[in-house]
C-alpha cells in the first residue's frame, strides 16, 4: 500500500479512514438508541456523537480519547 502523494489524494485518504471509524462505531450501536431513533424519541445528531464519544471518536470520527470526546458532546 502507498502513501497518498498529492493533497487530494490525502484529503481521500482521510475522508475514507473518517467513514470507516464511523461506520464502525454505529455497527456496535445499541438497540435501543437505534429503537428511539426510529421512533422519532432521540435526537440523530446528538445520539451520532455520544456513540462516537463511546469509542473515543470525535465528531469526524477521529480518535482524540475518552474524555475528550465526551467533553465535545454537547449537554
Amino acid at each position: 500500500m502507498s502513501l497518498p502523494r498529492t493533497a487530494d489524494e490525502r484529503t481521500r485518504a482521510m475522508h475514507a479512514e473518517a467513514a470507516h471509524a464511523v461506520h464502525e462505531a454505529f455497527r456496535g450501536a445499541d438497540s435501543n438508541v437505534l429503537l428511539a431513533l426510529v421512533q422519532g424519541l432521540a435526537d440523530p445528531k446528538l445520539e451520532a456523537l455520544r456513540t462516537l464519544a463511546d469509542r473515543s471518536l470525535d465528531a469526524t470520527g477521529r480518535f482524540i480519547g475518552r474524555q475528550a470526546a465526551w467533553e465535545a458532546v454537547p449537554v
